[in-house]
């Protein structure tokens, strides 16, 4: 983290300031879950994060707390049965599946590997948190630690998934020489976040774009897994988007006084947006060519997620500006235009494109069949 000056101080001290009775609300509102899901108005309980085993259980129709013993078979047999069934279903040759299994794989190594990079996030998140006012740097250790806690559960879900079905051994299997999960993990561990932002505005601005692109990652991926796979990674993605909807409202509540600086943060944002894996993992250039090959993490995604991002903020209406924030501005505009006008990707023979080769409808009916014949 940059060192700051005692008048940066005394900036980012309003910038928190000027947060704190949104992240108050947001981190109320993100903690009352309906106790009925979809039924808003049935009474509240507080927010627990993820569990997979009782996921799983739940999904194969197991008891409660059904021994490992019992579950390993059960989600081995449910995720080696589902590509063959996929295949079947919709006459796919060899060479797709191939494609499409590749993609799937990609897509779970990256996330993984994304989710435990955690204490390398929570570093960076802690040493901004330093700057906060007495006041209200509790407000902000308590989001923190909420946000820390989902998180550890989702590379939690995603680790037992992934050692259950030996999807971590796949990297080979997919063209990657010598892949080692174990190796990708510890060199992203011990690289760290490969975004460090230099103050809490930018921090905001790219948490309120990776968190929505995490969950189209995992909402893409999750289609293209058996019954169990999917309702994970489904529960993960759900989480990112309320995760988004709280930075998003954060950085919203710094536009009447820091507008000029969340349009700073965005601009540099939007340059050269990465996700925070892309130093550490092994490989991560190859695992991202497969991934937005098979349209599960695109461009277009980016351009859709920073269009809500310029609304919600009411970017283009920002009045006052310097002439060096109404230059960023325009280029921030034209940048989004540019990235939804680029075309989809076009499937070729043997290649795999989710909603090209096969759509999500057409395996969301897949995977209730898939159940009612196991």
């Amino acid at each position: 983290m940059i060192e700051l000056s005692s008048a940066e101080v005394g900036l980012e001290q309003r910038r928190f300031e000027a947060m704190a009775t949104v992240t108050a609300e947001r981190m109320e509102l993100h903690m009352a879950e309906p106790l009925e899901k979809g039924k808003s108005t049935s009474g509240y309980r507080e927010r627990q994060p993820i569990d997979w085993r009782p996921i799983a259980e739940k999904v194969l129709g197991l008891g409660d707390d059904a021994p490992m013993s019992e579950l390993y078979p059960a989600v081995s047999e449910s995720f080696e049965g589902w590509l063959p069934f996929v295949q079947e279903r919709f006459s796919l040759d060899d060479k797709t599946m191939q494609s499409m299994d590749r993609a799937r794989t990609a897509a779970y190594l990256i996330g993984t590997l994304t989710e435990d990079n955690l204490p390398g996030y929570v570093s960076v998140l802690y040493r901004h948190l330093q700057t906060a006012p007495d006041d209200v740097r509790d407000i902000f250790g308590q989001a923190l630690g909420i946000w820390t806690a989902e998180e550890d559960a989702h590379l939690r879900a995603m680790g037992g998934f992934g050692e259950l079905t030996d999807m971590f051994r796949k990297g080979t299997a997919i063209g990657l020489k010598g892949w080692s999960y174990s190796a990708a993990r510890a060199g992203n561990l011990r690289h760290g976040s490969s975004e460090v932002p230099d103050g809490l505005t930018r921090m905001k601005v790219y948490t309120a774009i990776q968190e929505p692109m995490a969950q189209i990652a995992h909402t893409k991926d999750a289609v293209l897994h058996d019954p169990v796979g999917f309702t994970l990674l489904q529960s993960i993605s759900e989480d990112e988007a309320r995760h988004g909807r709280w930075f998003k409202a954060e950085v919203k509540a710094l536009m009447p006084e820091f507008g000029a600086d969340v349009i700073g943060a965005l601009h540099a944002v939007i340059t050269k947006f990465e996700m925070p894996g892309r130093d550490g993992i092994i490989d991560f250039t190859k695992l991202r060519a497969f991934i937005s090959g098979a349209n599960l993490l695109t461009t277009q995604d980016l351009g859709g997620v920073l269009s809500g991002v310029v609304s919600l903020w009411g970017i283009p209406e920002i009045s006052g500006l310097s002439d060096m924030a109404k230059i960023q501005r325009d280029e921030i505009m034209a940048g989004v235009e540019m990235l939804n006008a680029i075309d989809g990707i076009r499937a070729k023979s043997g290649r795999f494109v989710l909603d090209q080769t096969v759509s999500v409808n057409d395996l969301r009916l897949a995977r209730k069949e898939y159940l009612l014949c196991r």
